[in-house]
């Protein structure tokens, strides 16, 4: 006669779902477990062991892929940030090298007076073209940088050569 008890217990979902499609018997999987988590050492300690080395060598092989999916992630946010900081560094260039070319054309319009400042004069249009940007922009940006009156704006003063 064995010394045996009953024992019951509630388990994950997930748990029940493994020991249902196990060949073994309820039985028998608890007592391995309990056997394997107490480390109890009878006939039957070998093959726990070597079902708990197994479990924690399946357990390895998921870290490790999942490490090395989190290492794909964490490279692609490294490149999205390179990315970011090469688009950043870009735009800011480019607005800086804007910004000095309205107060280059604002300079060169204070030292000639009769300067009028047009969509259509070809210091306009050059910035414009090299900052994709419209004519009428420039003019917008140069006149909101500006202590020029309204009349350096509109035709009927000194022409310019173009």
């Amino acid at each position: 006669m064995t010394d045996e008890e009953r024992l019951v217990a509630e388990i994950p979902g997930h748990l029940k779902e493994r020991v249902d499609v196990d060949a073994k018997t309820n039985k028998e999987i608890v007592t391995e477990a309990l056997q394997v988590y107490y480390g109890v050492a009878d006939g039957d300690g070998l093959q726990a062991l070597r079902h708990r080395l197994e479990q924690e060598q399946e357990r390895k092989e998921r870290l490790q892929r999942e490490k090395e999916r989190k290492e794909e992630k964490l490279n692609e946010t490294a490149d999205n940030i390179e990315r970011l900081q090469s688009q950043l560094e870009q735009f800011t260039e480019d607005l800086d090298d804007y910004e000095e070319e309205l107060a280059d054309l604002i300079a060169q319009a204070e030292e000639n007076s009769k300067m009028n400042l047009l969509a259509d004069i070809k210091p306009v249009r050059d910035i414009a073209d090299r900052h994709d940007k419209s004519p009428e922009t420039v003019i917008e940006d140069v006149r909101e940088r500006s202590d020029f009156d309204d009349g350096r704006f509109t035709r009927g003063r000194g022409r310019v050569k173009r």
